[in-house]
Protein backbone atom coordinates (compact mmCIF):
# COMPACT_ATOMS: atom_id res chain seq x y z
CA UNK A 1 0.00 0.00 0.00
CA UNK A 2 0.98 3.34 -0.94
CA UNK A 3 2.32 5.22 2.29
CA UNK A 4 0.77 9.22 2.70
CA UNK A 5 3.91 11.71 2.73
CA UNK A 6 3.51 14.48 5.13
CA UNK A 7 5.77 17.20 3.51
CA UNK A 8 6.44 20.07 5.97
CA UNK A 9 8.09 22.48 3.95
CA UNK A 10 8.14 26.16 3.52
CA UNK A 11 5.75 27.19 5.78
CA UNK A 12 7.80 28.25 8.76
CA UNK A 13 9.36 31.34 9.53
CA UNK A 14 12.38 32.54 11.54
CA UNK A 15 13.50 36.16 11.72
CA UNK A 16 15.12 37.32 9.08
CA UNK A 17 16.54 40.47 10.84
CA UNK A 18 18.26 38.56 12.84
CA UNK A 19 19.83 36.19 10.80
CA UNK A 20 20.97 39.46 8.82
CA UNK A 21 22.20 41.20 11.78
CA UNK A 22 24.39 37.96 12.99
CA UNK A 23 25.80 38.08 9.48
CA UNK A 24 26.75 41.89 9.58
CA UNK A 25 27.87 41.65 13.00
CA UNK A 26 30.56 39.11 11.73
CA UNK A 27 31.55 41.91 8.71
CA UNK A 28 30.30 39.90 6.25
CA UNK A 29 28.10 42.32 4.15
CA UNK A 30 30.30 45.25 4.94
CA UNK A 31 33.74 43.64 4.10
CA UNK A 32 33.26 40.49 2.43
CA UNK A 33 30.35 40.46 0.48
CA UNK A 34 29.67 42.67 -2.59
CA UNK A 35 26.81 44.67 -3.57
CA UNK A 36 24.88 42.24 -5.17
CA UNK A 37 25.45 39.66 -2.84
CA UNK A 38 23.72 42.18 -0.26
CA UNK A 39 21.01 42.41 -2.77
CA UNK A 40 20.78 38.96 -3.14
CA UNK A 41 20.41 38.15 0.77
CA UNK A 42 17.62 41.28 0.93
CA UNK A 43 15.44 39.20 -1.91
CA UNK A 44 16.08 35.48 -0.28
CA UNK A 45 12.44 35.79 1.24
CA UNK A 46 13.59 31.68 1.80
CA UNK A 47 16.36 32.08 3.89
CA UNK A 48 13.40 33.71 5.99
CA UNK A 49 11.14 30.39 5.64
CA UNK A 50 13.72 27.65 5.58
CA UNK A 51 12.81 24.07 6.28
CA UNK A 52 15.94 23.24 8.14
CA UNK A 53 16.11 26.51 9.87
CA UNK A 54 12.11 26.06 10.74
CA UNK A 55 13.65 23.14 12.36
CA UNK A 56 16.20 24.93 14.47
CA UNK A 57 13.80 27.33 15.90
CA UNK A 58 11.11 24.29 16.35
CA UNK A 59 8.75 25.94 14.29
CA UNK A 60 7.57 23.01 12.41
CA UNK A 61 5.04 20.52 13.92
CA UNK A 62 6.53 18.20 16.73
CA UNK A 63 6.98 15.05 14.45
CA UNK A 64 7.06 12.69 17.88
CA UNK A 65 3.07 13.57 18.02
CA UNK A 66 2.05 11.28 14.98
CA UNK A 67 -0.88 12.89 13.55
CA UNK A 68 -4.37 11.19 13.00
CA UNK A 69 -5.57 12.05 9.80
CA UNK A 70 -2.56 11.50 7.38
CA UNK A 71 -3.22 8.25 6.67
CA UNK A 72 -5.22 5.33 6.71
CA UNK A 73 -3.65 3.06 9.53
CA UNK A 74 -0.98 3.31 12.08
CA UNK A 75 1.93 1.60 9.97
CA UNK A 76 1.15 4.47 7.22
CA UNK A 77 1.48 6.94 9.72
CA UNK A 78 5.00 6.41 10.91
CA UNK A 79 7.01 7.96 7.95
CA UNK A 80 7.13 11.45 7.43
CA UNK A 81 8.73 12.66 4.45
CA UNK A 82 10.81 16.08 4.76
CA UNK A 83 11.70 18.37 1.48
CA UNK A 84 14.79 20.22 2.48
CA UNK A 85 14.60 23.77 0.23
CA UNK A 86 18.17 23.85 -1.80
CA UNK A 87 17.89 27.28 -0.35
CA UNK A 88 18.92 26.73 2.63
CA UNK A 89 22.18 28.19 2.68
CA UNK A 90 21.93 30.84 -0.15
CA UNK A 91 25.39 32.22 0.10
CA UNK A 92 27.70 29.61 1.39
CA UNK A 93 28.04 28.72 -2.20
CA UNK A 94 27.58 31.97 -3.91
CA UNK A 95 31.17 33.12 -5.05
CA UNK A 96 30.70 36.38 -4.37
CA UNK A 97 30.24 36.14 -1.19
CA UNK A 98 33.17 34.69 -0.11
CA UNK A 99 31.28 32.39 2.83
CA UNK A 100 32.09 29.51 3.86
CA UNK A 101 30.16 27.48 6.65
CA UNK A 102 32.75 27.24 8.57
CA UNK A 103 32.73 31.09 8.80
CA UNK A 104 29.41 31.69 10.16
CA UNK A 105 28.86 33.28 13.43
CA UNK A 106 27.67 30.44 16.00
CA UNK A 107 29.14 27.82 13.92
CA UNK A 108 29.28 25.31 16.91
CA UNK A 109 25.69 26.36 18.13
CA UNK A 110 24.38 25.29 14.41
CA UNK A 111 26.21 22.04 14.32
CA UNK A 112 25.02 21.58 18.13
CA UNK A 113 21.52 22.17 16.10
CA UNK A 114 22.44 19.71 13.36
CA UNK A 115 23.21 16.84 15.83
CA UNK A 116 19.40 17.13 16.70
CA UNK A 117 18.21 17.08 13.59
CA UNK A 118 19.93 14.51 12.88
CA UNK A 119 18.94 12.50 16.15
CA UNK A 120 15.03 13.68 15.31
CA UNK A 121 15.81 11.72 11.32
CA UNK A 122 16.68 8.71 12.80
CA UNK A 123 14.40 8.41 16.12
CA UNK A 124 11.41 9.04 14.07
CA UNK A 125 12.43 7.38 10.61
CA UNK A 126 12.21 10.49 8.69
CA UNK A 127 12.92 10.35 4.71
CA UNK A 128 14.06 13.44 3.79
CA UNK A 129 14.58 14.55 -0.24
CA UNK A 130 15.17 17.23 -1.86
CA UNK A 131 14.36 18.88 -5.50
CA UNK A 132 16.83 21.71 -6.44
CA UNK A 133 16.43 24.42 -8.64
CA UNK A 134 15.46 24.66 -11.87
CA UNK A 135 19.10 25.81 -12.83
CA UNK A 136 20.69 22.70 -11.80
CA UNK A 137 21.51 21.57 -15.35
CA UNK A 138 24.25 18.76 -15.37
CA UNK A 139 23.69 18.69 -19.50
CA UNK A 140 24.18 22.28 -19.57
CA UNK A 141 26.16 23.48 -22.39
CA UNK A 142 26.60 26.25 -20.38
CA UNK A 143 30.33 25.59 -18.49
CA UNK A 144 29.70 28.11 -15.87
CA UNK A 145 26.65 26.67 -15.28
CA UNK A 146 27.64 23.16 -14.98
CA UNK A 147 30.80 24.59 -12.40
CA UNK A 148 28.00 25.84 -10.36
CA UNK A 149 25.86 22.89 -10.27
CA UNK A 150 27.87 20.43 -9.43
CA UNK A 151 29.55 23.11 -6.57
CA UNK A 152 25.53 22.91 -5.19
CA UNK A 153 25.19 20.01 -5.62
CA UNK A 154 28.10 18.28 -3.90
CA UNK A 155 27.49 20.63 -1.06
CA UNK A 156 24.34 20.11 -0.56
CA UNK A 157 25.16 16.23 -0.51
CA UNK A 158 27.29 16.80 2.03
CA UNK A 159 25.33 18.69 4.03
CA UNK A 160 22.54 15.44 3.91
CA UNK A 161 25.35 13.04 5.04
CA UNK A 162 26.07 15.79 8.22
CA UNK A 163 22.37 15.66 9.53
CA UNK A 164 22.48 11.47 8.71
CA UNK A 165 20.57 10.77 5.56
CA UNK A 166 21.81 7.82 3.56
CA UNK A 167 23.51 8.08 1.05
CA UNK A 168 21.62 6.34 -1.88
CA UNK A 169 17.89 7.03 -3.39
CA UNK A 170 16.23 6.80 0.08
CA UNK A 171 17.40 10.52 0.28
CA UNK A 172 16.97 11.52 -3.56
CA UNK A 173 17.99 14.67 -4.98
CA UNK A 174 15.50 15.31 -7.93
CA UNK A 175 16.39 16.98 -10.78
CA UNK A 176 15.57 17.18 -14.26
CA UNK A 177 17.72 16.95 -17.34
CA UNK A 178 15.88 20.04 -18.83
CA UNK A 179 18.03 20.26 -21.67
CA UNK A 180 17.08 19.37 -25.15
CA UNK A 181 20.17 20.24 -26.98
CA UNK A 182 21.71 17.90 -29.18
CA UNK A 183 20.67 14.52 -29.88
CA UNK A 184 19.95 11.96 -27.10
CA UNK A 185 23.71 10.48 -26.96
CA UNK A 186 24.97 13.88 -26.87
CA UNK A 187 23.16 15.44 -24.01
CA UNK A 188 23.35 11.79 -22.00
CA UNK A 189 27.02 12.57 -23.15
CA UNK A 190 27.07 15.93 -20.62
CA UNK A 191 25.07 14.76 -18.37
CA UNK A 192 27.49 11.70 -17.43
CA UNK A 193 30.36 13.87 -18.25
CA UNK A 194 29.31 16.31 -15.33
CA UNK A 195 27.47 13.29 -13.24
CA UNK A 196 30.91 11.93 -12.80
CA UNK A 197 32.00 15.15 -11.33
CA UNK A 198 29.93 14.74 -8.72
CA UNK A 199 31.29 12.88 -5.43
CA UNK A 200 30.23 9.94 -4.76
CA UNK A 201 27.51 10.19 -1.91
CA UNK A 202 25.76 12.90 -4.38
CA UNK A 203 25.74 10.51 -7.39
CA UNK A 204 24.32 8.00 -5.24
CA UNK A 205 21.54 10.09 -4.19
CA UNK A 206 20.79 11.72 -7.68
CA UNK A 207 16.95 11.12 -9.44
CA UNK A 208 15.63 12.17 -12.43
CA UNK A 209 12.32 13.61 -12.62
CA UNK A 210 9.89 13.78 -15.97
CA UNK A 211 9.63 17.25 -16.89
CA UNK A 212 6.44 19.30 -17.24
CA UNK A 213 6.66 21.54 -20.64
CA UNK A 214 5.97 20.12 -23.70
CA UNK A 215 8.84 19.09 -25.55
CA UNK A 216 10.45 18.23 -22.67
CA UNK A 217 12.05 14.64 -21.54
CA UNK A 218 9.20 12.65 -21.33
CA UNK A 219 8.63 9.37 -19.68
CA UNK A 220 8.80 7.70 -22.48
CA UNK A 221 12.25 9.39 -23.67
CA UNK A 222 13.72 8.87 -19.80
CA UNK A 223 13.00 5.23 -19.94
CA UNK A 224 13.93 4.69 -23.49
CA UNK A 225 17.03 6.74 -23.99
CA UNK A 226 18.12 8.27 -20.70
CA UNK A 227 17.68 5.28 -17.68
CA UNK A 228 19.30 2.37 -20.16
CA UNK A 229 22.89 4.53 -20.33
CA UNK A 230 22.91 5.82 -16.51
CA UNK A 231 20.67 3.53 -14.36
CA UNK A 232 19.16 6.60 -12.63
CA UNK A 233 16.36 6.31 -11.09
CA UNK A 234 13.29 7.87 -12.93
CA UNK A 235 10.60 9.40 -10.50
CA UNK A 236 7.36 9.74 -11.73
CA UNK A 237 4.94 12.78 -11.19
CA UNK A 238 1.62 12.67 -12.65
CA UNK A 239 0.75 16.56 -13.27
CA UNK A 240 3.62 16.69 -15.26
CA UNK A 241 2.47 13.24 -17.48
CA UNK A 242 -0.46 15.19 -17.97
CA UNK A 243 1.24 18.14 -19.24
CA UNK A 244 4.01 16.30 -20.98
CA UNK A 245 2.55 12.68 -22.03
CA UNK A 246 3.65 9.95 -23.62
CA UNK A 247 2.91 6.32 -22.74
CA UNK A 248 -0.60 6.10 -20.86
CA UNK A 249 -0.25 6.46 -17.14
CA UNK A 250 -0.46 3.22 -16.07
CA UNK A 251 2.75 2.22 -18.25
CA UNK A 252 4.42 5.52 -17.28
CA UNK A 253 4.04 4.25 -13.63
CA UNK A 254 5.24 1.08 -13.53
CA UNK A 255 7.94 1.97 -16.18
CA UNK A 256 9.29 4.13 -13.91
CA UNK A 257 8.71 1.86 -10.68
CA UNK A 258 11.26 -0.30 -12.25
CA UNK A 259 13.91 2.31 -12.22
CA UNK A 260 14.24 2.20 -8.44
CA UNK A 261 16.39 -0.23 -6.23
CA UNK A 262 14.66 0.86 -3.17
CA UNK A 263 11.08 2.40 -2.30
CA UNK A 264 10.32 4.95 -4.89
CA UNK A 265 9.24 8.44 -4.32
CA UNK A 266 7.52 9.79 -6.94
CA UNK A 267 5.48 13.13 -6.90
CA UNK A 268 1.11 14.27 -6.81
CA UNK A 269 -0.29 17.89 -7.80
CA UNK A 270 -2.96 19.07 -9.78
CA UNK A 271 -3.20 22.11 -12.01
CA UNK A 272 -4.06 25.87 -10.18
CA UNK A 273 -7.12 27.06 -12.36
CA UNK A 274 -5.78 29.76 -14.23
CA UNK A 275 -4.34 29.35 -17.98
CA UNK A 276 -1.31 27.03 -16.76
CA UNK A 277 -1.71 23.90 -16.58
CA UNK A 278 1.66 23.25 -15.40
CA UNK A 279 0.93 25.73 -11.72
CA UNK A 280 0.74 23.57 -8.68
CA UNK A 281 -2.72 23.92 -6.69
CA UNK A 282 -2.95 24.69 -3.30
CA UNK A 283 -4.76 21.65 -2.86
CA UNK A 284 -6.05 18.50 -4.41
CA UNK A 285 -9.14 16.98 -4.64
CA UNK A 286 -8.85 13.89 -7.38
CA UNK A 287 -7.94 10.70 -6.42
CA UNK A 288 -5.38 9.11 -8.13
CA UNK A 289 -4.03 5.69 -8.86
CA UNK A 290 -1.60 3.98 -7.79
CA UNK A 291 -2.08 0.91 -10.45
CA UNK A 292 -1.12 -1.86 -7.42
CA UNK A 293 2.57 -0.96 -6.71
CA UNK A 294 4.17 0.43 -3.23
CA UNK A 295 5.67 3.59 -3.43
CA UNK A 296 5.77 7.17 -1.41
CA UNK A 297 3.94 10.03 -3.07
CA UNK A 298 5.18 13.69 -1.95
CA UNK A 299 2.01 15.73 -2.19
CA UNK A 300 3.40 18.68 -4.41
CA UNK A 301 0.68 21.61 -3.02
CA UNK A 302 1.01 24.70 -1.96
CA UNK A 303 -0.76 24.49 1.04
CA UNK A 304 1.80 21.86 2.37
CA UNK A 305 0.76 19.39 5.13
CA UNK A 306 -2.71 21.25 5.61
CA UNK A 307 -3.15 20.46 1.73
CA UNK A 308 -2.42 16.50 2.52
CA UNK A 309 -5.04 16.42 5.84
CA UNK A 310 -7.50 17.79 3.39
CA UNK A 311 -7.16 15.31 0.59
CA UNK A 312 -7.01 12.28 3.04
CA UNK A 313 -10.29 13.73 5.12
CA UNK A 314 -11.75 14.62 0.87
CA UNK A 315 -11.29 10.43 0.31
CA UNK A 316 -12.32 9.72 3.81
CA UNK A 317 -15.78 11.42 3.07
CA UNK A 318 -16.34 10.03 -0.40
CA UNK A 319 -15.47 6.43 0.26
CA UNK A 320 -17.68 6.67 3.67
Amino acid sequence: MTRWIIVVSGNSRVDLNAVRRSIISAGYLDKRIAPSARSRLSRQTSFASLNVSAMLTGTIPDVSRRPTVFGPTEAEQSLIEYRLSSDIFPLITYEAANVDLIDLPQIDAIYDKFDIIKDTITTHDIRVSTHPSQFFVLASTNQASVDRTVNELNFFSSFMDIIGCPADHNSPINLHINNKQGSYDEIIDRFLTTFNRLDPNCRNRLVIENDDKYGGWNVQELIEHFHPATNIPITFDYLHHKCNPSYDEETAVRECYNTWDTRPLFHYSESREGNNPRAHADYATQPFDTYGLDFDIDMELKMKDRAIAYYYNERELQNA
